[in-house]
């Protein structure tokens, strides 16, 4: 699996470094293109700007020395003509060549009005301005045009480098999670991430470590429950071991008391095995549930009315309420809370049940008047196997551990929750709370 996420690593960072690549070199050579042609654009703005301030005092020059001489005669060599460059063309207005070389005319020529007293007496024409750069104009292009080459150039090679590092830091943490996965492969789960990204990767990194402890919890769980098995498995098994060797050893008569001891104790096994294999089917759920609308006050109280409570104090408050529910799944709830209370609720016992509504549900809460459980057992006594004080077995009768993970399985297969609290009668609570919505 790491070498697979591997390999995926290698294309993810591969297909990172294209998918950042390929938009910042479209960008940059966008943004290069645009700037080129701008730049062309305003150069040339420059150039006309520049050409029409030379233009227009020789347009004044030509008016001036055509209204001084009265005509063109100021064209002849004799007269000055040299003064003026020698690419343009001056024609009168009826289009007669006075001043150029003669020919035929390019269509990219550009033509000035002159006039004389408000009147038009020719024009001067003279190649566009693209064609009319000076030396030093063009001198001033190429250096432009070879800065703006040398920066394409150096774009080329640092996006590619900046897309390579950005896909290196982007796919970081998914090298974590490649060796933090193949950790979890050979069996170690404590992770050493340290990721300190606020991002989708920092988060995923987060979760795998939770995953890890999760993972340790369950070994540790696992390891904890198969030891707890042995030793719940093995008491019963020694008692009835050593009865058996006293009496083929003739220590210990075959009599009824000790048939009465083997019994007990088979029998206590037995309920072991049973809910164990309980147990075993609630977690794949293969205990089959028929649901039904019950009303659950009158359903316990007459379960209750079943039951031999005529050696403790019975306080009954419930509310009317309507959940869809298993009776009998319902009756093996009430039996295991009643049996936890005779073992641990004190003696004599007093127990109290109230049932009440809440605005956002119902609540059932079986409480009694015992010695009770310090804070820090609560969360856990509904674990398989667990004990407050296992090693305690003279005042209180033994127990297998089982009976209040069963009552939380039946709870929550109803679709509510279960917790154990503070009894204000002095010993523990245990309260049962269904969400309104599955109310009948």
């Amino acid at each position: 699996m790491a070498a697979l996420l591997g390999e995926v690593l290698v294309k993810l960072q591969h297909k990172i470094s294209l998918l950042l690549l390929l938009p910042l070199l479209v960008l940059c050579m966008g943004l290069l293109l645009v700037g080129h042609l701008d730049l062309q654009r305003r150069f040339v703005q420059h150039a006309q700007q520049t050409e029409m301030a030379r233009i227009t005092p020789m347009l004044e020059l030509i008016s001036l020395n055509y209204q001084q001489h009265q005509g063109w005669d100021f064209l002849q060599p004799q007269a000055g003509r040299q003064r003026l460059p020698r690419h343009v063309r001056i024609e009168d207005s009826q289009g007669r060549l006075l001043y150029g070389q003669p020919g035929s005319i390019p269509n990219n020529w550009q033509w000035f009005d002159i006039q004389a007293e408000g009147q038009s007496i020719g024009r001067l024409g003279l190649p566009r301005q693209q064609q009319l750069l000076l030396e030093a104009d063009q001198l001033f292009a190429s250096q432009i045009q070879r800065q703006m080459l040398w920066l394409l150039l150096s774009v080329l090679l640092i996006v590619p480098l900046l897309a390579w590092l950005l896909a290196k830091w982007v796919s970081k943490p998914l090298a974590e999670v490649r060796q933090s996965l193949s950790l979890l492969n050979r069996g170690q789960y404590d992770l050493p991430l340290d990721v300190q990204r606020a991002d989708e990767l920092g988060q995923l990194a987060r979760d795998l470590q939770q995953l890890g402890k999760s993972l340790a919890l369950n070994q540790q769980t696992r390891q904890q429950w198969l030891a707890d098995m042995a030793h719940e498995l093995r008491t019963p098994l020694a008692v009835l071991q050593a009865d058996l060797e006293a009496m083929q050893d003739g220590i210990r008569p075959l009599d009824q008391p000790s048939i009465g001891r083997l019994w007990q104790q088979s029998q206590r096994l037995n309920r072991l095995v049973n809910d164990l294999a309980e147990l075993a089917r609630s977690d794949q759920s293969q205990l089959h549930y028929q649901l039904q609308p019950l009303d659950l006050a009158e359903q316990l109280q007459h379960w209750l009315a079943e039951q031999d409570c005529s050696a403790l104090e019975l306080r009954c408050q419930l509310q009317k309420v309507t959940l869809y529910g298993d009776d009998q799944r319902l009756n093996q709830l009430w039996g295991n809370l009643f049996s936890n209370s005779l073992k641990y609720g004190g003696n004599p016992l007093t127990l109290e049940l109230i049932g009440q509504h809440r605005p956002e549900g119902y609540a059932l809460i079986w409480q009694d008047a015992g010695k009770g459980v310090a804070a820090e057992h609560w969360p856990r006594l509904f674990d398989r196997l667990y004990r407050v004080d296992p090693a305690d077995q003279e005042s209180q009768p033994p127990g297998q551990g089982l009976g209040l993970a069963i009552a939380r399985q039946i709870v929550e297969r109803h679709g509510g929750q279960i917790r154990a609290m503070q009894s204000p009668l002095g010993g523990l609570a245990i309260e049962m709370f269904w969400p309104r919505e599955l109310l009948a």
